[in-house]
């Protein structure tokens, strides 16, 4: 089973559940989820519209280790965390934020909720956001990101 930066937007537990009982014995479960401190975790946090996603329960406990300590009795051999990064790369700053607003459910979902004033003003804080960890210098968008991921295997 795998799931990238998906099944981190469960708003519960009943995910990684659900996960766990598909797999076979002796199966691997792979997570990949953005950290609270990742760009998409700072960005969620500016939205006002977030149906409870920017902490999900699944990738982020068992990064913080409250699953490591029942993770055998809940059906778990082995469990692996390592934090990894990755690089945004987008034409501009302008770009990424039209892309997030097109394509990015819940950033579109709060951006439609608000009016035109309140718009201009998340997107204005989202740039800065962007443009406080944007290392390009050439106006392109080249941002850092840390994830986690986890590796479960089934007991």
């Amino acid at each position: 089973m795998l799931s990238t930066v998906g099944v981190m937007f469960a708003p519960d537990q009943k995910a990684a559940g659900e996960l766990l009982g598909s797999a076979v014995r002796g199966g691997r479960i792979g997570l990949a989820s953005w950290t609270p401190m990742a760009l998409r975790g700072d960005a969620s946090r500016l939205c006002p519209v977030r149906a409870s996603t920017s902490r999900s329960g699944v990738a982020l406990a068992l990064g913080r280790g409250r699953a490591r300590a029942g993770a055998t009795r809940n059906g778990i051999e082995d469990l692996r965390t390592t934090r990894r990064s990755f690089v945004f790369r987008y034409r501009s700053v302008r770009h990424y934020l039209e892309m997030l607003q097109t394509h990015l459910g819940p950033t579109r979902q709060a951006f439609e909720s608000l009016s035109p004033a309140e718009q201009e003003s998340l997107e204005g804080d989202l740039a800065d956001l962007v443009n406080r960890t944007n290392r390009s210098g050439d106006g392109t968008m080249v941002v850092p990101s840390d994830y986690l991921e986890v590796v479960a295997v089934r007991r």
